[in-house]
């Protein structure tokens, strides 16, 4: 089933999501280092398994983390997201990421990885958070360590750049790349649109510097996932009417318009394609951070779309997160991770939509899974 719908009144597009990323302070030098660590396999099968790992901050608040220890009998790390791993024969380090860098005291921060196993998959025995064993049990005496201070981190863990680079833009896009194949983000979209005839006839440039809101958002500090001319290929929407040369020039235009004159580069561009992804509605990489398409499937139908997936990862190629970033009935989690079908994020419209093209056991079971992440557990990206 396709929707036509026009766009929401005073602009051409919708912004999906804005996240506040202000930048917190670094710990002090002699901070004190307490950790506590809960690591759980939370699956295992012939050769391989899954883990999740929860480090606990114990002491002073830290600025950045490196979490090491060793597995007994070799096993291996394959895959890790919310961490970035490093490993040198039986010993592992796992190093936060810009959003998850800063836990207070008595906050933590929490990763995942999968790996494999051989003669046995052991507990290890013990870790360590910055060089200093984590023995579950706050600091008992002077705060001044016996160890070499860390180092305020550089913004490593992540090389993933943005087009628009401000550090919360960074962050916000670490953040889906971390996820991209690992969890889908939850999203519900509204509409406020009134029509009126002289909607197509304000000039184009009018309705750009109309976007103020963004504006407002950068002043902010906020990050935003800006999705314009969506569903490229459709001819229902005028952006789409005269072939892809001319939204591509379209979609260039309004990136050098926002980012050169406006100096809005707090966006994280998102390009969202139809039902049925072509590769001349592409504007290319270097205007693109995710990539995305959309159906709405019909009541009921729970189908991952791997099909729609696999079209368009093979247009905007394999390292770009892609979102489904329209639809009605959510797709099940369990057939995501079964069938390869990597959505970073899923948009479910607003009304019958989400109410009739889901049953109430099909949302509770989405917002319930361990692979969707929602709002409440979203991470603090200042």
């Amino acid at each position: 089933m396709l929707i036509r719908r026009a766009l929401p009144s005073g602009a051409l597009f919708a912004a999906l999501l804005a996240l506040a990323a202000a930048l917190l302070p670094a710990a002090p030098a002699s901070a004190a280092v307490a950790c506590g660590v809960g690591y759980t396999v939370t699956n295992q099968w012939p050769g391989g398994f899954g883990a999740a790992v929860t480090l606990t901050n114990l002491g002073d608040p830290v600025a950045g983390w490196r979490l090491t220890w060793t597995f007994a009998t070799g096993q291996s790390i394959t895959q890790m997201w919310n961490a970035t791993p490093t490993q040198s024969g039986t010993a592992v380090t796992a190093a936060s990421l810009p959003y998850n860098a800063n836990p207070a005291t008595g906050a933590a921060a929490t990763f995942g990885f999968n790996g494999g196993w051989t003669t046995a998959n052991p507990v290890p025995a013990s870790f360590a958070m910055n060089g200093v064993t984590c023995t579950g049990s706050a600091p008992t005496s002077s705060p001044t360590p016996t160890r070499s201070p860390t180092p305020t981190p550089t913004p490593g863990g992540c090389t993933v750049q943005p087009v628009n680079p401000t550090p919360q833009a960074r962050r916000l896009l670490c953040y889906l790349y971390s996820q991209y194949g690992n969890h889908i983000l939850s999203g519900q979209q509204e509409s406020t649109w009134i029509g009126g005839p002289d909607y197509e006839n304000t000039s184009f440039r009018e309705r750009l510097d109309g976007a103020a809101a963004l504006q407002q958002l950068k002043n902010a500090g906020a990050a935003v996932i800006w999705r314009p001319f969506h569903e490229a290929g459709g001819a229902w929407f005028w952006w789409s009417k005269e072939g892809g040369a001319q939204y591509n020039r379209l979609w260039r235009y309004m990136y050098d318009y926002f980012t050169n004159t406006k100096g809005l580069n707090n966006l994280i561009w998102l390009h969202g394609y139809n039902g049925s992804p072509q590769s001349a509605f592409y504007p290319g990489k270097q205007y693109v951070d995710i990539g995305g398409a959309d159906t709405y499937a019909g009541d009921g139908n729970y189908d991952p779309q791997k099909a729609m997936y696999d079209a368009t990862r093979a247009i905007v190629g394999t390292t770009v997160p892609i979102a489904l970033h329209e639809n009605g009935p959510i797709p099940d989690p369990d057939r995501l991770q079964s069938t390869g079908a990597r959505w970073v994020l899923f948009g479910t419209w607003h009304g019958n939509h989400l109410t009739v093209s889901n049953s109430a056991d099909h949302l509770r079971k989405v917002y319930g899974h361990s692979y969707v992440v929602t709002r409440d557990e979203l991470p603090n990206l200042r």
